[in-house]
């Protein structure tokens, strides 16, 4: 018995290869493109990136609550570094989406509590690689954050 299966890789395409689709699903594709490569975006970049992604998918005229899923995946794989600008693009999100109210209460406490596991793993992640010789700048390069973000997660553990 053999077993066929269509296969699609990744990292073949482009994101141009994305921008046309009316799927949504094409800006989580696009987004792991993005989360694939090997140097990461910074914030500003990502910034950019993330907004004419719900810009577009509100052009193509997905419904608010369905371009909130995706950006909630989104969310989670690829994040902002700095706090701050967070905040500034969900306010951005509640000016596109027209939005009358902040974010609330469950989805600001599910966002901390996103930030905090991924903040955790990484922290794990940084001393395993530590304890298996790797340096501070060869760690930044696999996990795609800065050597700053790198010291800012283990300062109380040293």
């Amino acid at each position: 018995m053999t077993y066929e299966f269509d296969t699609y890789k990744l990292l073949d395409k482009t994101p141009e290869d994305f921008v046309d689709m009316s799927n949504p699903f094409a800006a989580v594709m696009e987004t792991a493109w993005y989360a694939l490569q090997n140097d990461k975006l910074d914030d500003e970049h990502l910034f950019s990136f993330k907004f004419n992604l719900i810009r577009r998918l509100k052009e193509q005229g997905h419904d608010n609550d369905l371009i909130r899923s995706v950006f909630g995946f989104i969310d989670h794989y690829v994040s902002f570094e700095n706090p701050e600008i967070n905040r500034k693009f969900e306010k951005e999100i509640n000016t596109v989406l027209q939005n009358r109210e902040p974010m609330g209460i469950r989805e600001t406490i599910l966002a901390n509590v996103r930030r905090q596991t991924i903040e955790k793993e990484r922290k794990q992640t940084i001393i395993n690689l530590r304890k298996e010789g790797f340096s501070d700048e060869r760690i930044a390069k696999i996990l795609g954050i800065s050597v700053k973000e790198i010291l800012r997660l283990t300062k109380n553990i040293e």
